[in-house]
């Protein structure tokens, strides 16, 4: 879902205006950012969790030429959605 349309179905469902709700969007991209950038976990209850899952530098294999590459340490932020949203899906299903 695009920035643009989210704005657009808050404004339509709250009556709030199109900048407003630009705003309330903002500020839960730059909560969830901020805290991500902390190393804290966010969760949204009844929507899932963001957290960071560190890896470790490693040794691996390139495909093109197999000669061993140093991979460096990094941060990848993963996303696990809730028990809630999980049954809604299989009831679609």
């Amino acid at each position: 879902m695009k920035k643009s349309y989210l704005r657009k179905l808050i404004s339509l469902l709250t009556n709030i205006k199109k900048n407003k709700a630009n705003l309330i969007i903002n500020l839960f991209y730059n909560y969830i950012k901020k805290n991500l950038k902390k190393g804290k976990s966010v969760f949204l209850l009844g929507f899932g969790t963001f957290t960071i899952k560190y890896s470790a530098a490693k040794i691996s294999n390139n495909p093109k030429n197999g000669k061993k590459i140093k991979l460096l340490a990094t941060k990848k932020i993963k996303f696990k959605i809730s028990k809630y949203i999980k049954k809604i899906r299989k009831i679609k299903k």
